[in-house]
């Protein structure tokens, strides 16, 4: 099967055992596993050729039968159709704060709430050092419920060295 590089470095796979159909970030587990759509953009492509595919995929995974690949594709392709909710986020945004939005939103069926978004969108702020903001929200936000965590906070010797530490200094 022929890969393309891919920016989302998206990935689906179908599963044997329970039929179920995900997305995951692309790593070397995945590339090595041939269950796995290891760059899902080339189902997008113009060039996309869908019997050569099915016909590659199925030599590659002979318990997959190539009438339910079919039905994954159309299912895949059908994402192009759907209505769903729009998060607009920074071009700023560097693929690891891409991929752990996405990992959040994707985690075990958990939604995106409004503080995860605010909490990503303040991380991705490197004018105003929105890292090191993010933690000092966490990090307060944990201590306001247990206080004798604060010698824990203090291993992190990064947030140590902002601005934002001696702020939530305990007396």
């Amino acid at each position: 099967m022929r890969r393309r590089e891919s920016k989302s470095h998206l990935t689906l796979w179908q599963t044997t055992d329970n039929e179920e159909e995900r997305f995951k970030v692309q790593d070397n587990a995945i590339l090595r596993d041939k269950r796995w759509i290891a760059d899902i953009a080339i189902v997008f492509a113009q060039d996309f050729r869908r019997g050569k595919f099915v016909h590659e995929y199925c030599e590659n995974n002979p318990s997959m039968d190539a009438d339910d690949l079919h039905d994954i594709l159309d299912n895949l392709i059908g994402i192009k159709n759907r209505q769903i909710g729009v998060i607009t986020l920074s071009k700023d945004l560097t693929i690891d704060e891409v991929t752990e939005i996405f990992i959040r939103i994707n985690s075990q069926g958990a939604k995106l709430n409004q503080a995860d978004f605010a909490m990503s969108k303040i991380a991705a702020n490197e004018t105003y050092g929105g890292n090191a903001l993010r933690k000092a929200i966490d990090y307060f936000s944990h201590l306001a419920v247990q206080p004798d965590w604060y010698s824990d906070m203090c291993k992190d010797k990064d947030f140590m060295s902002t601005i934002f530490a001696d702020k939530i200094e305990m007396a």
